[in-house]
């Protein structure tokens, strides 16, 4: 095996998980079997419950409690289960303060981290559907009744809704994020014609209760809970209709660190859940290794291309590709040093964030590796300040 296959074998690997993925995705769709079908949306509501972690909110929870009251939904088919962490602030009286026998609140000393708090709020819940919520995620009114008007189906048995990043200063991060979640968001809708939505967005997904079971406390709930409901025999889709929104941090540090945590988690996940993911048929399996594994992978596919690429030298095709490299990484660094500006340029803060992906992406792997703990964080201050 000569280099410069190796070398094209990377590019190759590089490349399909963002450009040949989607082609296919398409190609898949296009079948007449992958229509979606149409929800009844005129059936009574189900009683739903909606889940909120809590770890020190106070200063947004009034704001989260504020909209859970103005929500669009039969008071009398809605339950809300908000799990305070181990919290020493005033989160807890600031809830009490409205006096909703609708909000009930339940505490978990001492702090065990997200998805202890989520196992023990379905051991309580009452409602046939699980409605997964951040305390920081600010949901449109009506986004609990277009979430829930797909359970119609019963062959539905998860539905994720649609995760708006709101944008503070125009920061590279920010707006890297939000081009980052466009392209995801696009993925998630071809998915979803499949019946096949792969992963979905922690802040706003909902399942039905009968399929839930315990998550160990280190691996994400949104990416095992899809995976276990498909492989159940059920669909899990998008509905782009449901919007919840979220300040997005314009730290950096804070952004690099939680893709860290997600990654490792998705790491830790993929090992817990081998057999649901690999039992799961050809095109599940596709999809993990297509939108997650491969991604995952990339920044040591990158480093090899590197090496591969020095060792080419010689010819004309190589020396450019090594230019282009170059290039692209000065861009990144400069979209780090101006990652402050009010209004960054693309042509920079693209290769700049694609660079903070892979980044995070390789810590979260050896991190992985040494078993650190994953399943308590600490939180991005920057994306819970009310203004």
């Amino acid at each position: 095996m000569n280099l410069q296959f190796l070398f094209w074998m990377f590019i190759f690997l590089v490349v399909f998980p963002y450009l040949g993925y989607p082609l296919l995705l398409n190609i898949l769709t296009l079948m007449p079997a992958c229509r979606k079908p149409a929800g009844n949306k005129g059936s009574d509501c189900r009683t739903i419950t909606l889940v909120v972690p809590a770890y020190n909110e106070e200063n947004i929870i009034k704001q989260k409690v504020s909209n859970i009251l103005d929500m669009e939904y039969p008071r009398n088919k809605m339950e809300v289960l908000i799990v305070l962490d181990g919290c020493t602030d005033n989160t807890k009286s600031i809830i009490s303060g409205f006096n909703s026998d609708l909000i009930k609140v339940f505490e978990q000393n001492p702090r065990k981290g997200k998805i202890a708090a989520l196992n023990k709020a379905v051991e309580l819940a009452q409602g046939e559907i699980l409605v997964f919520s951040d305390a920081n995620s600010l949901y449109d009114r009506d986004a609990l009744k277009k979430i829930e008007s797909h359970f119609e189906e019963k062959n539905v048995g998860c539905v994720c809704g649609k995760l708006k990043y709101m944008c503070s200063d125009g920061t590279s991060v920010e707006s890297g994020e939000n081009i980052y979640w466009k392209y995801e968001e696009y993925l998630k809708e071809r998915e979803s014609i499949l019946g096949s939505l792969l992963v979905t967005n922690g802040s706003i997904y909902a399942m039905r209760k009968s399929l839930y079971s315990k998550i160990a406390g280190d691996i994400a709930d949104d990416f095992v809970n899809p995976m276990r409901v498909y492989n159940a025999g059920y669909k899990v889709i998008y509905e782009p209709g449901a919007i919840a929104r979220e300040k997005v941090s314009s730290n950096t540090l804070d952004q690099f660190n939680q893709k860290i945590r997600i990654i490792a988690q998705g790491w830790k996940a993929t090992f817990k859940i081998f057999n649901v993911i690999f039992s799961s048929g050809f095109l599940r399996i596709t999809q993990f290794l297509c939108h997650k594994l491969l991604r995952w992978l990339t920044p040591f596919f990158l480093t090899i291309i590197f090496v591969l690429n020095l060792l080419l030298i010689g010819t004309n095709i190589y020396t450019v590709l090594l230019v282009v490299q170059l290039v692209l990484y000065v861009f990144a660094l400069v979209g780090f040093l101006s990652r402050r500006r009010q209004k960054p340029v693309k042509i920079f803060y693209i290769p700049f964030y694609l660079c903070l992906i892979n980044s995070a992406a390789f810590m979260a792997f050896f991190r992985f590796l040494i078993g650190f703990k994953t399943d308590t964080w600490e939180k991005s201050e920057t994306s819970r300040n009310v203004e």
